[in-house]
């Protein structure tokens, strides 16, 4: 068989994946309720697959579908080959702007974390949803939570589903309630005024994956101090599940740094190996003592977690 003939036969596939995809969303999506967190076994972004790659698209209409990132050149011929012509990002990672021009895509990057659809976002969403005149690709890194997220607030925007279906089809693509943030975001979301300002759409937002992570993993971390500040006033087991929250989100944090290109970061590196995955360790240990309701040795662990990070802020960032 020849590759031209591979090509159709995947292609033709795929339409028929796509449209039963559609019509599940129609239906009421159902899927597996939960995640873990940071669950990367048997990921098509670390993959070549494509026909593994496509299992990752959920339907968000008849124009709209999410999934992950796109893995290499024959993926964006593909979704070209498909009819799409825009491509979105809301990973922190800069896009593949080569592979999809040569493909004929375009690209809009709007970054957004796993703590929610912030509004920025949101507004680029709606100005591209009503001005794209042809499919669209929402993509993330793994294409289970952001990606999805964006697709069902990009679909509200425009009336294109409703907020039942939009639901049910970010709990098929396998969005974990984990992140809470996300769905509050698509459960609460209200189309702004017609006469509303909306951003311009650039193909590469500014800012550097490396520090935007870091400040999010500080964030979080604020967070989690703050609750146990507040462990006079309320019960530390009523605030359970904000510290599973913010603990979901200092993980992915880590996550996302572990992903920054290893020629970027700064010297030496086996220091920052070391002290990056230490503090990875007292997270998860923090998050393990949650679970057992251990709340001291959760304040003392989260004072040792904020020690690790400053001895690496002060070898790296404060010098």
């Amino acid at each position: 068989m020849d590759q031209h003939a591979r090509k159709v036969i995947t292609l033709i596939g795929f339409t028929g994946c796509w449209i039963l995809c559609w019509a599940a969303c129609l239906t009421g999506c159902r899927g597996p309720d939960t995640f873990k967190p940071t669950d990367r076994s048997l990921s098509w972004a670390d993959h070549d697959d494509l026909a593994l790659w496509q299992t990752g698209w959920t339907s968000f209409g008849p124009d709209l579908v999410s999934g992950g990132i796109p893995p290499g050149d024959e993926a964006f011929d593909l979704l070209a080959a498909q009819g799409f012509k825009l491509v979105v990002s809301v990973d922190g990672a800069r896009p593949n702007l080569r592979a999809a021009q040569e493909a004929g895509l375009s690209y809009v990057h709007l970054p957004m974390g796993y703590h929610g659809v912030d509004e920025s976002v949101a507004l680029g969403l709606l100005r591209l949803m009503r001005t794209a005149h042809a499919p669209v690709f929402i993509h993330c890194h793994h294409g289970r939570h952001r990606a999805p997220a964006a697709a069902a607030v990009a679909a509200l925007s425009v009336g294109q589903l409703d907020r039942q279906q939009v639901l049910a089809c970010m709990q098929r693509a396998g969005t974990s309630r984990a992140y809470a943030g996300l769905w509050r975001s698509v459960e609460s979301y209200q189309v702004p005024e017609e006469n509303v300002p909306l951003p311009e759409l650039v193909s590469v937002a500014p800012g550097h994956p490396l520090p935007d992570a870091m400040v999010a993993m500080d964030h979080a971390l604020e967070r989690l101090e703050a609750l146990c500040l507040e462990r006079e006033r309320k019960s530390l087991e009523e605030h359970s599940p904000q510290f599973q929250e913010w603990l979901v989100l200092l993980d992915e944090g880590f996550q996302e740094t572990f992903r920054y290109p290893r020629k970027n970061l700064p010297p030496p590196l086996p220091a920052w190996d070391q002290m990056l995955k230490a503090s990875h360790t007292q997270s998860k240990r923090v998050a393990d003592l949650v679970n057992l309701s251990d709340w001291e040795a959760v304040e003392a662990g989260l004072r040792h977690l904020r020690s690790t990070c400053r001895a690496c802020h002060h070898h790296y960032r404060d010098r």
